[in-house]
């Protein structure tokens, strides 16, 4: 969670690292940056993948996004599959974001 100490233009950057394993269905992984606890349909990433047994993606992206003091930013990553039988967002993900106005 990013809370904003001033108002301004802050970069928010992202990357997620996830992966299934033990299915054969389609996989769809995706991010999106929430404002306030609101999803901004702006920010939204989806990969789709064929899954082989075991599928690792990683989403990484950069925002630009106007915030008033004490908004908050929060990044969640979301994996969909009817096959797997395990699935992770994992420890090296990485989100940071900083103020440029």
């Amino acid at each position: 969670k990013f809370t904003a100490p001033s108002d301004g233009k802050y970069v928010f950057t992202h990357t997620l690292y996830m992966w299934t394993s033990g299915g054969s269905d389609w996989d769809n992984y995706s991010a999106r940056f929430y404002k306030n606890g609101s999803g901004l349909s702006s920010t939204y990433s989806q990969f789709s993948l064929a899954s082989a047994n075991m599928l690792e993606a990683n989403i990484p992206a950069s925002y630009i996004l106007d915030l008033s003091q004490n908004d908050y930013i929060e990044i969640y990553g979301k994996i969909s599959s009817s096959g797997a039988s395990s699935r992770q967002v994992d420890a090296v993900s990485r989100f940071q974001g900083y103020r440029i106005t």
